[in-house]
């Protein structure tokens, strides 16, 4: 009986040591993810590699592995952008931003039917189910797959949710309807 007792002080202090390494790893991630979103804009290589570092100390953080692809997107680089939110999204199905980032990536490569198909699952999984981005690009996604009707039907989702601040966009979707419903 006296080896279990002092076994099992042994095994706890291993266990909290393993979980302080990974709580130390997971807020050097985070500090990493924090540099990266600061500098994207200016230098998206460096934001890349920082993203890279964060995933590798945290690999289970689909925000890190969605950045990485995020980058990618912005820099036009649909085939390497595609395996990152595929693999956000394995982890986390739920995981509502890759979906929508995956269909920008299908819609930038000329690919509306795998676009919608995100872009429904973006919509789907978004607090309270609804996805403006999403919405909005849904429409030009049917748009662009010649659905009319669907595609004045998400544009009209996206007004009737849309905040006046998003001015721009509202104007946009009215465009594009009038311009479907003269079709």
């Amino acid at each position: 009986m006296k080896k279990i007792y002092i076994l099992c002080p042994l095994l706890f202090t291993l266990f909290c040591s393993n979980a302080d390494h990974s709580n130390d790893q997971k807020k050097e991630a985070l500090e990493l993810n924090k540099k990266a979103i600061s500098v994207a804009s200016n230098n998206p290589k460096e934001a890349l590699e920082l993203f890279r570092k964060a995933a590798s100390l945290d690999p289970k953080n689909v925000d890190y592995i969605n950045n990485q692809g995020a980058i990618l997107l912005t820099l036009k680089e649909y085939e390497k952008a595609i395996p990152l939110f595929k693999s956000a999204i394995q982890l986390d199905e739920k995981y509502a931003r890759g979906h929508y980032n995956l269909g920008v990536c299908y819609s930038e490569m000329g690919d509306y039917n795998s676009s919608v198909k995100n872009y429904k699952k973006a919509i789907l999984y978004s607090p309270g189910g609804e996805n403006l981005e999403a919405r909005f690009n849904l429409g030009a996604a049917y748009a662009k797959l010649k659905k009319k009707k669907e595609a004045i039907q998400e544009f009209k989702l996206f007004l009737s949710k849309a905040q006046p601040s998003n001015n721009q966009a509202i104007e946009e979707a009215k465009k594009r309807i009038k311009d479907l419903e003269k079709k």
